[in-house]
């Protein structure tokens, strides 16, 4: 199976403290149908409210109400009761072992932040404008609306050093041809021109890259690679 080259660079990177639109109206009138709250509330005055209920409740049962508003059954009350004092620590989506649900650790930190921003720190993660381009048309096919996770994240992987944690941890992955794990890496990709995307993602999995303009890489795209 033969490679490709790319070209990437970097053309503009931000620090963000929320993802965009992860807590609408409709998912906070879910918040308020945990909290039991059953009194009419004007659209307007929704997000005051589920805040000043989830500061009432103090920082560990608001957690638990949180998680389950963002996780319903995908994380068992048991998982959440444990992990409800973690979230009050520095950067704790980067710290939770299921690397799926750290994006919604992140999104539940946005809330409990804004309810108690004594005890949550303000969350951040990055989005970054990425221009990727290659000659090679078999490579240019695959660079869709819906490209794949896996092909992105051996790309950027490249442009990092060795040492890094993205490097370390999935040395096999970035090498191999099944790479499940990278659609929960990169929390959202979408593209924004003829060769550009927006990369939204933890600093823990691409923060080394703001200091990294532009570098090639190379991947093999012949066939569908394994998520």
């Amino acid at each position: 199976m033969s490679k490709h080259k790319f070209q990437l660079s970097i053309t503009q990177w931000q620090e963000i403290h929320a993802l965009p639109d992860c807590w609408p109206l409709g998912k906070l009138r879910e918040v308020l149908a945990l909290l039991e709250f059953d009194d009419p509330t004007a659209d307007d005055e929704v997000p005051d409210v589920v805040n000043m209920l989830l500061e009432d409740m103090g920082p560990r049962l608001a957690t638990e109400v949180v998680l389950e508003a963002v996780f319903d059954k995908q994380m068992s009350p048991g998982v959440r009761q444990n992990i409800a004092e973690d979230l009050q620590e520095d950067e704790p989506w980067s710290q939770h072992a299921v690397v799926a649900q750290q994006s919604g650790i992140f999104t539940a930190v946005v809330l409990l932040h804004r309810a108690m921003p004594k005890y949550f720190g303000r969350p951040d993660a990055i989005c970054f404008d990425l221009k990727l381009q290659t000659s090679a048309p078999e490579a240019k096919a695959w660079l869709t609306d819906q490209i794949d996770p896996a092909l992105l994240v051996r790309l950027l992987a490249q442009g990092m050093a060795p040492q890094t944690t993205l490097n370390r941890l999935y040395e096999d992955e970035l090498a191999g041809d099944s790479f499940p794990s990278a659609k929960d890496i990169l929390w959202q990709v979408s593209k924004t021109g003829a060769d550009h995307y927006s990369v939204i993602s933890s600093g823990h999995w691409v923060g080394t890259l703001e200091d990294c303009a532009d570098w090639s890489a190379s991947a093999a795209v012949d066939k569908p690679v394994k998520r």
